[in-house]
């Protein structure tokens, strides 16, 4: 038992995955590739704040799980997203994952507990501020 579970990477319509019995290696990768300021501004600012570095990371990944790719294939790929695309994204919800493997699992629970609850008490927040479809005729003549 590795204490991991399989990481897929989604590229370019594929999935190629990463083995849970691999994934030590995959976390030396990322470690090496993303520093901690890096990260930090990943955080912050998403794909765009350090792309090259994220590119590379992500298509060291790729290229662990088996793929054919380059680093510039990948920074070419979100660049043309403009770094906010369907595919910056999921490479930044993948590199995000990776680094909550590096805490303690108690950390990652707490923290995992606090996002749900943050996510929850903004979905309550977006329902209030809903305008009805239908509103009443009262509701229309104010």
């Amino acid at each position: 038992m590795s204490g991991f579970e399989a990481l897929e990477l989604p590229w370019q319509g594929r999935t190629p995955t990463i083995a849970a019995n691999r994934m030590m290696g995959a976390l030396q990768l990322y470690e090496r590739a993303v520093g901690t300021q890096d990260f930090l501004a990943l955080c912050r600012e998403g794909m765009g704040a350090a792309p090259a570095v994220f590119s590379a990371a992500y298509a060291g990944l790729l290229r662990y799980a088996g793929e054919r790719v380059s680093d510039e294939e990948v920074y070419r790929a979100c660049l043309a997203e403009s770094w906010v695309g369907v595919q910056s994204v999921a490479i930044a919800d993948k590199l995000l994952h990776l680094q909550m493997l590096r805490l303690p699992p108690e950390r990652r629970a707490q923290i995992e507990a606090a996002s749900a609850e943050a996510e929850e008490k903004l979905e309550g927040e977006a329902g209030e501020e809903a305008e009805p479809e239908n509103p009443t005729p009262a509701a229309q003549a104010s």
